[in-house]
């Protein structure tokens, strides 16, 4: 055994090392060329190692007779707590079982099995494409620095500029339909136009947005709204007569926003459909759904059945993980 030099997110780790001359198999189907033992904490984030790594932690020191029995004596629940990566899988009492060796020349221990993959990331289909086609061994933050600033950059740049407020102002039109109902109860199916002022302009616009469902017979709670000041007349009328669709260019392509950057986490699954950002393409306002993208890596963790034996092998294949 030696002192390990890999590099952890979290403060205070350390390991030693036992690098194997020959592939170790730990079961039938696993096998290894290096043995990493953890010393008494627990990483929040897994490095992904080059080449096929056993990362083994010791929970049977005293320390750990709380936290286990807060996570209900699963080591796999224990380290799912602690662990900020999304990994979906099932528990170990529902996998399949194995004869797991835990080091060279002992004897196999029976372990639940429990097979857990990536589970991905979403983002805006307007994204900087290669912001995510990079592959993260270890943990590699080139890659996380240029996400970050270029995500810093889409939130300065967020409704700037002649298209930009357009564009955003369309979105929140688009967001908030007019919410009236008529004594029916029925809500009201119109949509936005511009509709002149009827005392002459102000605040920069002889118009404001108003609804076409308001009639003599339904004429209460209909949306109105002001066109902001920065927002020009022409373009809004094109845009509004689409019904929040694009009918025709806003402007030149030179007006278009940069490819966006919103990368996000997959603990938020699928409950955000579009991108919360104002986009400009081709010199038109558009919507931009948010796509999932597939990551291939993978883990599998080894609990031992006999919950005396409180030790934990979790491998992983040496698949490259898409960065998040």
């Amino acid at each position: 055994l030696h002192n390990s030099d890999t590099q952890w997110l979290d403060s205070g780790i350390s390991l030693q090392v036992r690098v194997i001359t020959h592939q170790f198999t730990t079961h039938k189907s696993t096998h290894v060329h290096q043995l990493k033992y953890l010393d008494n904490q627990i990483p929040t984030c897994w490095p992904v190692q080059k080449i096929p790594t056993g990362y083994i932690l010791d929970f049977s020191d005293s320390i750990w007779d709380e936290p286990l029995a807060a996570a209900n004596g699963c080591i796999d629940n224990l380290l799912k707590d602690v662990d900020i990566e999304s990994w979906l899988g099932s528990l170990g009492q529902d996998d399949s079982r194995a004869q797991v060796t835990f080091e060279p020349g002992a004897d196999s221990v029976e372990c639940y099995q429990v097979r857990a993959d990536c589970g991905s990331i979403y983002f805006c289909n307007l994204l900087d494409q290669n912001l995510i086609n990079v592959v993260r061994y270890d943990l590699e933050t080139v890659s996380r620095e240029i996400l970050l600033e270029a995500q810093r950059e889409t939130q300065r740049k967020d409704g700037s500029g002649d298209t930009g407020l357009l564009a955003l102002f369309m979105e929140l039109l688009c967001q908030h339909p007019c919410a009236a109902k008529d004594s029916s109860s029925r809500c009201c199916t119109g949509h936005y136009f511009l509709k002149q002022k009827p005392n002459g302009p102000s605040g920069g616009h002889t118009h404001f947005v108003a609804c076409s469902g308001w009639t003599t017979l339904f004429r209460n709670g209909h949306c109105t709204c002001a066109i902001p000041k920065d927002v020009k007349h022409g373009y809004l009328d094109l845009e509004l007569k689409g019904k929040c669709k694009v009918t025709a260019p806003i402007d030149s392509c030179s007006n278009d926003t940069t490819p966006c950057s919103n990368v996000i986490h997959p603990h938020t699954d699928e409950r955000l459909k579009s991108c919360l950002y104002a986009h400009v393409v081709n010199g038109m306002s558009v919507e931009s759904p948010i796509v999932k993208h597939k990551c291939l890596s993978k883990q599998t963790y080894f609990v031992p059945v006999d919950d005396t034996i409180r030790k934990v092998v979790i491998f992983h294949p040496g698949f490259v993980k898409l960065f998040l």
